[in-house]
């Protein structure tokens, strides 16, 4: 029989679950993102190119989100971090969405899904995991 699925079963397409943490660490359902573009932040604390251009992302990511409300696009954090802790602190830094750390083996199959080779890396991918942009 065919049946519809709805858009929040695209995200599992690109290998992102259920849930993401927020900018204040809690879960959100990656269901409340259906339809969004996704920058996809490959970056750890212990990279010195990451640490310059981690403060600027997340302040061009609020100031966008902030001037366009009705544009649809999600930065997700992909950490290379070495713990938790490193992680956390680090999230600290930043105005949007993470994978959670536990999650090395989602982060693993995006980096070899989209070819990812160093940090820092930003690439942009569409609703359904299409790759958009990896300049």
């Amino acid at each position: 029989s065919f049946s519809l699925q709805p858009p929040a079963l695209k995200m599992e397409k690109i290998g992102l679950l259920a849930q993401l943490l927020d900018a204040s660490g809690a879960l959100v359902p990656t269901a409340s993102l259906a339809g969004h573009v996704f920058g996809l932040y490959f970056s750890a604390h212990w990279c010195p190119p990451c640490r310059m251009f981690t403060p600027e992302l997340s302040k061009w990511y609020t100031a966008f989100t902030q001037a366009h409300p009705d544009k649809k696009l999600s930065i997700v954090f992909l950490s290379s971090d070495h713990s938790q802790e490193e992680f956390d602190e680090y999230r600290k830094e930043m105005s949007f969405h993470a994978l959670p750390f536990n999650e090395r083996s989602t982060k693993t199959k995006l980096s070899a899904e989209y070819g990812v080779r160093g940090i820092p890396t930003l690439i942009f991918i569409d609703s359904d995991g299409t790759l958009l942009t990896k300049e």
